[in-house]
């Protein structure tokens, strides 16, 4: 029980960590960085819960505690991942709802969703986030996968493949 509680106040921790680090500067590759931040903090947390005095001992009981404890870090930390990316831009479904509520009791039409959501919220943010990110570049007034922005298609090809997903969203 100790090595879960110790496992939920420091993936805690990491958060707010996380949380601090963007207010006082955000990191350019923000995805990326995250990802490292919240993996690294998963060999801090073993030295912290298995060495330091007062914790040592009482944290990690046996080798199973220390796989509890990796498993819950790594499962939180990608989840959280993943979901921070889709909260950091506004989502088209969130938009969407956002604006119908906006409308009130009278509603909107599909020509008043369509035109609210236009390239300007929906796709110029996605295309600069892709850029910033290396994922993509402009040149020449054209777009192009880069080098990583190719192998993290290739990543997502496979996942589609080997689940028999459609193509497209």
């Amino acid at each position: 029980m100790p090595s879960i509680v110790f496992a939920v106040g420091w993936f805690s921790l990491a958060i707010v960590g996380h949380i601090v680090w963007w207010r006082v500067r955000r990191p350019r590759r923000m995805t990326a960085t995250l990802l490292k931040y919240q993996l690294a903090m998963l060999p801090a947390g073993l030295l912290v819960g298995g060495f330091v005095p007062g914790l040592a001992g009482r944290v990690f009981g046996d080798i199973w505690d220390v796989c509890l404890f990796a498993q819950f870090h790594l499962a939180c930390a990608l989840a959280y991942t993943c979901i921070h990316q889709a909260i950091q831009e506004d989502s088209p479904a969130l938009l969407t709802m956002t604006f119908v509520s906006q409308a009130g009791p009278e509603g909107c039409t599909r020509d008043d969703v369509l035109a609210a959501l236009d390239d300007d919220l929906m796709i110029r943010p996605r295309m600069r986030d892709f850029v910033t990110a290396g994922m993509i570049e402009l040149v020449d007034g054209r777009y192009r996968l880069t080098e990583g922005g190719r192998k993290f298609r290739r990543v997502f090809e496979t996942i589609r493949i080997v689940f028999r997903l459609p193509r497209g969203g």
